[in-house]
């Protein structure tokens, strides 16, 4: 199983432990959003791997990027606050130096979240968390 792969299910596993109270998929999951309802998105944007240390150990990668939950409401101006309400939930528990370890080690660098917006039919609103996870090689 790659990093990437591990890094992506350790962020699905921490935002499914939230119980967010709506679907969550991957990108390219096989997914038909619903005609009145919320759903979220997660989809991993890294940045090149670079090679370093880890104190005097074994040589190790740095993995940095970003993770990014986008948050989807089918009724346009209708429940923005509850959106807001999960971004706010998110961004509590996924905070600058937080580790999740479920299937890799992953780092919390910073989280924010984005000015909402019409996209496709739909309201969409974007919380992204910045991380880090260093694996050996």
């Amino acid at each position: 199983m790659s990093s990437f792969y591990k890094i992506l299910h350790t962020f699905a596993k921490a935002v499914d432990d939230l119980s967010l109270g709506i679907t969550v998929v991957q990108d390219n999951d096989n997914f038909t959003p619903p005609d009145d309802g919320q759903w979220a998105v997660l989809s991993m944007i890294p940045l090149p791997v670079v090679s370093g240390m880890k104190g005097a150990t074994v040589s190790m990668d740095v993995n940095e990027g970003i993770m990014q939950i986008s948050l989807f409401d089918s009724v346009v101006g209708g429940m923005a606050k509850t959106l807001l309400d999960i971004a706010d939930t998110i961004a509590a528990t996924l905070t600058h130096g937080t580790t999740f370890t479920d299937f890799e080690d992953v780092i919390i660098q910073s989280t924010s979240i984005n000015q909402g917006r019409i996209v496709g039919g739909f309201w969409q609103l974007d919380v992204s968390v910045t991380y880090t996870s260093y694996v050996d090689r």
